[in-house]
């Protein structure tokens, strides 16, 4: 014991006596403690409540740096792309599920302002589209129903009306015809 005792107090009397890092090296440590990306950690080390010496560690952050800068990059350029594919399969929904249906309606109707009066929208949902689907070919049916009728009253008056010409001429004839 007396032994062990005896080489740790030459140990340290040898590193008294040695410069320390600092003295030996003093641009490289005072350069890297000034440098930014580079981090020192000092832990002294002790045993049995006696210095045996310090550790010193110095490490970059560059890299780690390096990869967080890389990682945000990608992250942000993964949002753009993700971003860009949502929107697109947004305007893709959108044509196919509001844009077609509604310009197919806009056609039905100029056709049934043409006159056209047996078309209708095919389909029946039952989101906004369909209701609207739904109210057109009902308001087709309700005017080709009233064209027909009207078209019907149209064919009674003429038909009176040639009945009356009839009863107005055969009146007329009998009329000339007791005058003479």
């Amino acid at each position: 014991r007396h032994t062990v005792l005896e080489r740790q107090k030459a140990y340290h009397l040898r590193l008294s006596r040695k410069k320390s890092e600092s003295q030996r090296y003093p641009h490289s440590i005072e350069k890297a403690r000034q440098e930014p990306l580079i981090r020192e950690v000092r832990i002294p080390i002790i045993s049995k409540s006696l210095l045996l010496g310090e550790l010193r560690l110095g490490y970059s952050i560059a890299n780690l740096q390096y990869r967080l800068y890389k990682s945000a990059f990608v992250t942000f350029i993964g949002s753009i792309l993700t971003s860009a594919g949502v929107a697109m399969l947004t305007l893709v929904l959108f044509n196919h599920q509001i844009r077609k249906p509604l310009q197919h309606l806009a056609d039905l109707a100029q056709a049934l302002a043409a006159g056209d009066l047996h078309r209708r929208a095919a389909g029946s949902s039952k989101d906004e589209i369909g209701l609207l689907k739904a109210a057109f070919n009902s308001m087709a049916t309700q005017l080709q129903q009233t064209l027909f009728s009207l078209e019907q009253r149209v064919i009674e008056h003429q038909q009176t009306q040639e009945a009356l010409q009839q009863s107005y001429n055969l009146l007329q004839a009998v009329i000339e015809g007791t005058t003479d």
